[in-house]
């Protein structure tokens, strides 16, 4: 039987004791486009797949419950995957809000289901769940004599059963003061603040809203509170970032480049939404990150080592050339293309040199390490996502291929969902795997995922919004303003067979009063009569529709 560490807990059979799917595995979306009149030509459009996907995901939030200490996440939040360091649910909803940021980004006139959706997610990022292994794997991993001899790889050679694992906290060891406060950390546990960051930052740009700019509270229990506002977090960050330049600990005594990148693109939107410059601390992380973790045989050639983590306290680096692994190329390249794309477009380079894997059908997949040929499938997702977003389409088109052929895509026929099931055979999607592959689904073009760090879009929240859809009866394909033309362009339609043709309206806001707006349903001018109190309400039905709105 496998043996987990989850939740705090030594347990066996943590992977096993699959259940069947639920009803529904058809091999379509009955809201796919079926005639190129049901969307506006030329403006960005989701795909069936992250249609699909967002709609697991708010059903998935929509189960509800808090991650308190006396209550538990509903179960198809993912603590069982990338054991021992990654089995915590808090990395479900970090890897999920890729796409979801992604997807916002292509329909940005529409944004109240990424709002709910990332708000619910946030809000658990503040509960015990979330944090609760910084307060209880205090000093030392007592386990640390009996791991299994495969996670001997991840420890400095000479210290095995005397190191902790990767995913052990250890708050209060490796010369550090046991500190209680999971924000705070003692100068480290960026592998809760980073990511609380993340998902912070993440939904105050797709929603416009402030309320973590005051004050919340990190509750371990009753007897462990933290008060912190979204400033103070980042302002804690930079003031970290510049205390050590080797970057911000993640567990006690190890700092992963992964981590510190992740962080800086929390940091870099929050500066975006807040007219700060925080993120040049993250900058100079980089530059030290630059010529101590990430080395090239050449000044410009392709990255040929990373490092995994940095043990200070030692002066270890986890870079062995055998132990170079995708699935820390992948996520470091992904998080740096939209912070310095010439420096991880070399990372990209020197992650195909030493993993990509061709098929003699045309298919690819990423290796976990150099010479093995074998799929390492979450590097291969997020693999896929950097190729189309370096443009990059031929070895995008192997690695989907692969994807496509060998993880199980799954249509949820009666919730009109998709999900990979990577053949698991498990009542829920496996959320951190999804949350790896999905993006090489939502990434609209190339450019998109660097557009939002470079140039993000703020002008959204003046400009006409697509509000008060009945989702998910009804789906949002195509929601884009051109401020050029004063265009709204909005496409939707619907998965729900059984509702089709029953009426509903579509809400457009951020409207001028006293304005005239020329108003197209399906082609044909409608008149739904000035806007009121910037609003303009649109009698519609069920199904697949196009509006579009023109101020005249």
């Amino acid at each position: 039987m496998a043996i987990a560490h989850t939740r705090g807990r030594w347990w066996k059979g943590a992977d096993v004791e699959p259940v069947a799917l639920g009803p529904g595995t058809g091999g379509r979306f009955a809201g796919r486009v079926r005639s190129l009149r049901e969307i506006v030509q030329g403006v960005p459009a989701l795909s069936d797949e992250a249609m699909g996907w967002l709609a697991y995901l708010h059903r998935k939030v929509g189960f509800g419950g808090t991650w308190s200490k006396d209550d538990v996440p509903h179960e198809a939040w993912d603590d069982r995957s990338f054991t021992p360091s990654g089995n915590f649910p808090r990395y479900d909803i970090s890897w999920a809000s890729w796409s979801l940021a992604l997807m916002a980004e292509t329909t940005p006139a529409w944004r109240e289901t990424y709002t709910g959706i990332l708000g619910y997610m946030a809000e658990r990022y503040l509960e015990y769940w979330a944090l609760y292994e910084w307060l209880e794997h205090r000093g030392d991993d007592p386990m640390r004599d009996r791991y299994p001899p495969e996670w001997a790889s991840g420890l400095p050679p000479d210290l095995v059963g005397r190191y902790n694992i990767s995913g052990w906290a250890g708050n209060g060891m490796g010369g550090y003061e046991y500190d209680p406060d999971p924000v705070r950390g003692g100068g480290q546990n960026l592998m809760y603040k980073g990511y609380l960051n993340l998902a912070l930052s993440l939904y105050a740009y797709v929603s416009g809203d402030d309320r973590y700019d005051r004050p919340f509270d990190v509750v371990y229990d009753e007897d462990h509170v933290f008060r912190y506002d979204h400033r103070e977090l980042n302002e804690l960050i930079a003031r970290q970032w510049r205390e050590f330049w080797p970057g911000i600990a993640c567990e006690a005594g190890k700092i992963f480049p992964w981590c510190n990148n992740l962080t800086g693109t929390a940091v870099r939107l929050f500066d975006t939404m807040h007219g700060t410059s925080l993120s040049y601390a993250y900058d100079n992380w980089k530059r030290y990150a630059s010529r101590h973790y990430f080395q090239a045989g050449t000044e410009t050639g392709p990255i040929e080592s990373v490092t995994n983590y940095y043990d200070p306290g030692i002066d270890f680096h986890l870079n062995a050339p055998d132990l170079q692994g995708a699935t820390i190329y992948a996520p470091v390249t992904w998080h740096g293309i939209g912070l310095d794309r010439p420096l991880f477009e070399r990372m990209y380079e020197g992650m195909l040199r030493h993993f990509l894997r061709e098929q003699p059908d045309g298919t690819a997949y990423l290796s976990p390490v150099p010479g093995m040929d074998v799929d390492a499938n979450a590097a291969t997702g997020l693999g896929a996502a950097c190729a189309l977003e370096l443009g990059d389409r031929e070895t995008y088109s192997a690695l989907r291929g692969w994807i496509e052929a060998s993880y199980e895509p799954t249509w949820d026929d009666e919730h009109g969902e998709f999900s990979f099931g990577f053949g698991l055979d498990e009542r829920w999607p496996r959320g951190q795997y999804n949350g790896w592959v999905m993006p090489a689904f939502v990434l609209e073009r190339p450019g998109q995922w660097q557009a939002l760090h470079t140039h993000p879009n703020t002008a959204k929240f003046r400009e006409p919004t697509l509000e008060g859809v009945d989702y998910p009866t009804v789906r949002v394909r195509q929601a884009f303003y051109d401020s050029a033309e004063r265009v709204l362009n909005v496409a939707v339609t619907s998965a729900d067979e059984r509702a089709l043709g029953r009426p509903t309206t579509l809400t457009i806001s951020n409207l001028l009063d006293g304005a005239q707006y020329r108003l197209q349903l399906d082609g044909q001018v409608v008149d739904a009569g000035p806007p009121r109190d910037g609003r303009i309400v649109v009698a519609t039905t069920v199904g697949a529709h196009t509006l579009v709105v023109q101020r005249v």
